[in-house]
């Protein structure tokens, strides 16, 4: 396991997170940002600043041209409950970074990888992803860890701890989380997405 850095990650070092930001999905967040740092890299992702002067798409843009790697949650299909509409920012912001692989020639390394709730959930409204095989995570962050761990470990072709000890380690820092963002002044479920990536990588430090 590499030790996570709290520097500015080099392009080949850094994951963009393209997944929903609800209270219902924190506990997928925590596992694909414990996943990403126990496997050495740096999560990157639009909430990792707040600069009000700096238009959501030129971020989206520069923060996609210096990832290497991304991953992309589209389990998110459901109407939100207030407006009765859907939420289109996940299948956006993966077309923006396939779009980045295949017309800038300095970004055609690019890889990524494409979680889904159950399997062919996406095709039914995102019929231009045929072709694509996402992985399906089933709202379960044991099998985030499980497969974001095996999608590096391939991608990468480093040596990583094999998918038993990372998710060992993920139910571990699980149950100290809670204690953790209580003596912080954190929202488990709410906490900022710098406070969280935080929180992991002062874990992983402690408890390796």
């Amino acid at each position: 396991m590499a030790k996570p850095s709290a520097e500015p990650a080099a392009y080949d070092e850094s994951v963009f997170l393209n997944c929903p930001f609800t209270p219902d999905y924190a506990g997928l967040m925590r596992a694909y940002v414990f996943a990403v740092m126990y496997c050495g890299l740096r999560p990157r992702c639009a909430r990792e600043n707040d600069n009000g002067g700096e238009i959501r798409f030129d971020k989206l843009l520069r923060i996609i041209r210096t990832c290497r790697w991304s991953i992309h949650d589209l389990s998110f299909t459901q109407l939100d409950a207030a407006s009765g509409l859907a939420r289109f920012n996940m299948p956006f912001e993966l077309g923006l970074f396939l779009a980045a692989q295949r017309y800038d020639r300095r970004q055609r390394d690019k890889e990524c990888v494409i979680f889904e709730k159950t399997a062919h959930e996406t095709k039914r409204c995102l019929s231009d992803i045929s072709g694509q095989d996402p992985r399906v995570h089933d709202m379960s962050a044991d099998l985030v860890v499980r497969e974001v761990r095996d999608w590096l470990r391939t991608a990468r072709g480093e040596i990583l701890p094999g998918p038993d000890a990372v998710s060992e380690r993920f139910s571990l820092f699980e149950n100290d989380y809670p204690v953790i963002c209580k003596a912080l002044g954190l929202s488990p479920d709410a906490a900022a997405f710098v406070d969280l990536c935080e929180v992991v990588r002062g874990w992983i430090a402690e408890n390796g």
